[in-house]
């Protein structure tokens, strides 16, 4: 059976499209995707699924391939459980059924230099409002010009769009409501205004497409040097290309907390088991997920510039 790598780069020269190319469509790191086309790193689940798309495979090898490497992990876990070297992990029960238990780890130390860059960024800025930081976040990267009607035609103003998308977009994703929104007379919009934006501009698709856009122009702002060169970790951020980027995500992934804590207020959950969408409105229930994804962008993308300011000076 082929690697997933050999198939990857099979179905790419079959359909005569670049690597390149192909990455800017994922979208992902060119070296990234090099490194698993020549078979140095294997892709997430979701990665493969996404390449298995817009590569129009059916999907076999790609999964068979997986398959093939999870069994290996699997295999391995079972003879670090054996012979005692998985590190403390044990297979016990919970609810009569295995589980497997991993112990805690002990909370790293912060690293060296990051509160003082805390302090800084604070003594020149001081606590942002999260509305302004997505508000800044469009003015900067213009993530609102991916927002087009459903409608044949819009007579809206296109200023009068762009705060209205906003105010709708804020309150979607911290789950606050459009409502509660209106009810803050902070803002002067009304709650037809604004529901008539939310069920005309604001899909699924131009969701993920102003998401898109607003973490590529994060990538393209990222100063490698301070960085690092990966466009890629995990929501906990356990994956890190350098010690020096591990203190920098630290520090950006930190703000993130206002708009999840925000969310778990809340009585309305996004997820249940598996990551799966909850409540009988799909639509709506990923619209709210992709709206907090887009605050969640904006705060790293302001904090990455904050900080490189701070950072491009000397001590």
């Amino acid at each position: 059976m082929a690697t997933f790598g050999e198939k990857l780069r099979a179905l790419m020269a079959e359909r005569q499209i670049s690597q390149r190319k192909l990455a800017k469509l994922v979208p992902c790191d060119d070296g990234h995707l090099s490194k698993i086309a020549n078979g140095r790193k294997r892709p997430s689940p979701e990665l493969a699924k996404r390449l298995d798309h817009l590569l129009e495979a059916d999907g076999e090898a790609f999964i068979a391939d997986l398959k093939q490497w999870m069994t290996a992990g699997l295999d391995r876990l079972t003879a670090a459980l054996a012979d005692g070297s998985a590190g403390g992990v044990r297979v016990t029960s919970r609810h009569g059924e295995p589980w497997i238990s991993v112990p805690k780890l002990e909370p790293l130390e912060e690293p060296t230099g990051l509160q003082a860059l805390k302090d800084e960024v604070m003594r020149r800025w001081g606590v942002l409002d999260l509305l302004d930081v997505l508000k800044n976040a469009d003015f900067l990267t213009g993530f609102t010009e991916e927002f087009a009607s459903v409608a044949a035609y819009e007579r809206i103003d296109r200023a009068v769009l762009q705060r209205r998308l906003l105010l709708a977009l804020f309150a979607l994703g911290t789950n606050m409501g459009i409502r509660a929104i209106v009810a803050t007379g902070e803002h002067g919009e009304s709650e037809a205004a604004l529901r008539h934006v939310r069920r005309h501009f604001i899909t699924v698709d131009n969701l993920r497409a102003a998401v898109r856009k607003l973490v590529n122009a994060t990538f393209a702002a990222r100063d490698t040097a301070w960085w690092g060169r990966g466009t890629a970790c995990a929501s906990d951020s356990k994956k890190f290309g350098s010690r020096s980027s591990q203190v920098l995500r630290r520090f950006t992934r930190g703000g993130l907390q206002v708009v999840e804590n925000w969310n778990s207020a809340n009585t309305v959950l996004r997820y249940g088991k598996d990551g799966a969408l909850t409540g009988p409105d799909k639509e709506h229930a990923e619209t709210s997920m992709l709206a907090l994804h887009l605050l969640q962008s904006a705060l790293v993308h302001v904090n990455t510039l904050l900080v490189q300011r701070v950072l491009a000076e000397p001590a």
